[in-house]
């Protein structure tokens, strides 16, 4: 792959997610990506990309590692946690917030 390059599969596949409120339970200040963006995300929903590997590396492998660690606390909603992992991918590899064009 080309260097930063960000690819969505889910343009062809799918069709967009407005996410508006969706994530707000699970962002938070431990993931290290900052505060909450105002606007609400949007990028087509099934976390479905190829993704290069200086994007994967332009964030720390402890956001990686919390992320997982998280997601197999058993105390946890996995279910919940997985749909916001889906929901913010784009915003890891990209530094964007949104993705594409969504009605609010």
């Amino acid at each position: 792959l080309e260097p930063g390059m960000y690819t969505n599969l889910n343009y062809i596949f799918g069709q967009p997610l407005n996410m508006k409120d969706s994530i707000q339970p699970y962002w938070g200040e431990w993931l290290g990506l900052g505060p909450l963006p105002k606007d609400p995300p949007c990028a087509p929903g099934a976390a479905q990309f190829i993704v290069a590997r200086d994007r994967i590396l332009s964030r720390p492998k402890k956001l990686y590692q919390d992320m997982y660690d998280y997601i197999i606390d058993p105390h946890n909603d996995h279910y919940a946690i997985g749909c916001f992992y889906e929901y913010i991918w784009h915003y890891i590899f990209t530094h964007k917030w949104n993705m594409c064009v969504c009605e609010t």
